[in-house]
Order: structure tokens, then C-alpha cells, then sequence
């Protein structure tokens, strides 16, 4: 039936303490106006569920707007007790965690295609060198070795040719 068989405030001068009467009474009071129906409705369910129960709910008509958990512990037959925190801090801090999750998330994807990239153009240079050098080794071997021997093998004979042009008379 709503009764509030025992109740704190909340300390301090933000958030729930500030729409908290003194009497802490769950119809009176600021508090009292935006929550008596969403505590009585929590309370029942979780009274019919015989199991706690716990539920966000966001205080729209005060400003700032505060959120709040309901959380509902059935304490008999047709008794609950139902606590009242605020989470607002808590959310706030959740929602600026998920944009920095969702930046990071960004920002890896965008190291991931730029080391894709740069590894390929890495490569590429490196191919082009190994190939490159291929060439020149095919070319050293296939080409300018027999022409060395040739050459030598000519100017030796020619040197033999002139030494024995020489020699006899």
C-alpha cells in the first residue's frame, strides 16, 4: 500500500537528496511524485516473482534528469523492500566509455588497413630488387664469364703468336 516502514536520505545536496523530502515518504515530496508509481509496480512484481528485481528508471521532469535503480527484495508474503540509488554518474561514465570503445575500435581498424597497405608497398620494392638481381646474376653468368674467358683466351694466344714472332728470327 506504499508504507514506508523505514527510510534514509540521501546525503548531500545533488541528485536524490535533492528530491528527497524530509520525511523521506515515497508519496510526498518531489521524489515521491516522479517514483511512487514505478517503486509500487516494481514492488509488486517482485513480490509475484518471489525473487529481487531490479529496474532503471530515468527521471525526466526534474533537472538535470537523474537515473535511477530500483531494486526490489520481496521480504514476506505481500511485503518488499525496495531500494532507491542513483546512477546517473554511473551511466554517464558507461555511455562516454562506450564512444571511447567504438574510437578505439575505429582507430584499429584504420592501423589494420594501413599496415595491409604499407606491408604491399614494402614488398613490392623488395621485388623488385630480388628480381633485379637475378637479372644481373644471369647476365654475369651467361653472358659476361664466357666473353671474359674468350677475350683472355684471344689475348693469350695473340701474346703466344707475338712471342714466338719475336723469339725466332
Amino acid at each position: 500500500d506504499g508504507t514506508v516502514v523505514y527510510c534514509q536520505k540521501a546525503k548531500g545536496d545533488t541528485g536524490l537528496a535533492r528530491l528527497a523530502d524530509a520525511e523521506c515518504a515515497p508519496a510526498g515530496g518531489r521524489l515521491g511524485e516522479h517514483l511512487h508509481g514505478r517503486i509500487e509496480a516494481v514492488g509488486r512484481r517482485a513480490i509475484g516473482a518471489a525473487a529481487p528485481l531490479v529496474e532503471e528508471v530515468t527521471l525526466e521532469g526534474v533537472q538535470p534528469a537523474l537515473t535511477v535503480e530500483l531494486r526490489a527484495s520481496p521480504a514476506g508474503a505481500s511485503e518488499c523492500v525496495v531500494f532507491i540509488r542513483d546512477i546517473t554518474e554511473r551511466k554517464r561514465l558507461e555511455a562516454e566509455m562506450a564512444v571511447t570503445l567504438e574510437k578505439q575500435r575505429q582507430i584499429t581498424e584504420m592501423k589494420t588497413r594501413f599496415i595491409s597497405t604499407t606491408s604491399h608497398e614494402f614488398r613490392a620494392p623488395m621485388a623488385i630488387a630480388v628480381v633485379g638481381g637475378l637479372l644481373v646474376s644471369t647476365l654475369l653468368s651467361l653472358i659476361f664469364v664466357p666473353s671474359f674467358y674468350t677475350i683472355m683466351d684471344d689475348a693469350a694466344m695473340w701474346t703466344a703468336k707475338a712471342w714466338h714472332w719475336l723469339v725466332r728470327p
